[in-house]
Formats: C-alpha cells, structure tokens, sequence
C-alpha cells in the first residue's frame, strides 16, 4: 500500500476507535431502535479526524469536507462536476496532491445508493488524478461477507463506471471499533474485532 495511504488508514482506524454513540448511532425518540444517520456519523468522524490529525509539518495533506468542485476552473464537463465527495485528502491549489476521496454509508444503503458511490470514486481517481478511493460503511447489523457482497453487485449495476481497482473497503463494525478492510474477494476473510472489553462507548 502507498504509504500516504497507509497512514490514511491508520488516522481512519484510529478516528473510529474513538467514534461513539450517539453519533454511531442515533436514539430516536419514540422508537425502540436507533437508527443511522450518514451526516451525524460523517460530521463526527471529521472532528475525530481532525483532533488525530498531524501537523502541516509533519504531514503536508489538508482533510475537507464535501468540497463542491461545480466551480473548479480545470474541472469543466465530465462525470465529477457535479458531484462532491463527502471527504477529501489533498494539498488545496495542487492538482499533483489529489491523495483521496471517501464516501460514507451506512451498512443499510442500497445497492443502487452505494453503486453510485463507487461510481463518483472511480471518476475522482480516474479524471481528477487522485490516488486512492475509499468506501468506509458504519453500523454492526451487517457480516464482512454481506458488505462485500452488496459491492459486487453495485459495480456489475454500474456498467462499467465502477472499479474495484480504485477503490478500497472499510467497515466501522462497532462504536469505539477501529475500521477494518473488508477484501473484494473471498479468498481474504477479515476478522471482526472483539468489542465485548474496552473503552466504553462515549
């Protein structure tokens, strides 16, 4: 794995282990089980990224939010103009530090909402130079085998738009749970942490 990438990961895994309820998620009153919230669970994973996150020193990538690329003076036409990506990893005002581009769903979006997804991932990486697209999926009423699953059939949905070569997959299988990868092919079985011992859910 590229090594900026890697310590992307690392910063991920270590920005989900300290994500907890309610932004997990969401109680509702009146209703016995929480439900998912994409936006709650996105904003805090940025404030948790954020407070991890080194210094311009140490680490020359900038983390932003739902940057909107309508206006982007080099990015007229094609599949991206109007899609905004819910995180990006770069260095603002350089095209050669397009490092990253994640997209959040919950483990219950569906195919056609995470084909989509992959769709925009492709096309970031494909037309806008960035090195690396992730799919990170939060919630624990899912298996590995599931998630992995619902992508394959997201990618054969998309007709070609999509790639597994753009695009690795996480899963955030419980609060106060590191992300784990979740391999395209079965042949690779990633093992869900144990969260019965350690910190409490905040």
């Amino acid at each position: 794995m590229d090594p900026d990438i890697r310590r992307f990961v690392d910063l991920l895994q270590n920005a989900t282990s300290e994500l907890g309820r309610p932004y997990f998620a969401l109680p509702i009153a009146g209703q016995g089980l929480p439900v998912y919230r994409e936006r709650v669970y996105a904003y805090e994973l940025y404030h948790q990224l954020r407070r991890c996150w080194p210094s311009r020193a140490e680490w020359d990538f900038v983390l932003n939010g739902e940057v909107d690329k309508r206006g982007h003076p080099l990015l007229r036409g094609g599949s991206v103009r109007n899609r905004i990506p819910d995180l990006l990893v770069h260095r603002p005002g350089d095209m050669g530090g397009n490092l990253l581009t994640l997209e959040i769903k919950s483990v219950d979006a569906n195919v056609h909402d995470v084909s989509r997804d992959l769709c925009k991932l492709r096309a970031f990486c494909c037309q806008v130079g960035y090195r690396q697209g992730v799919m990170l999926f939060f919630g624990d009423r899912t298996t590995a085998e599931r998630l992995r699953d619902r992508c394959q059939h997201a990618v054969n949905r998309a007709h070609g738009e999509a790639d597994p070569a753009h695009v690795l997959i996480y899963w955030h299988p419980a609060p106060c749970a590191p992300a784990v990868q979740v391999s395209w092919t079965a042949s690779t079985t990633v093992k869900r942490p144990d969260t019965r011992v350690g910190r409490p859910t905040q």
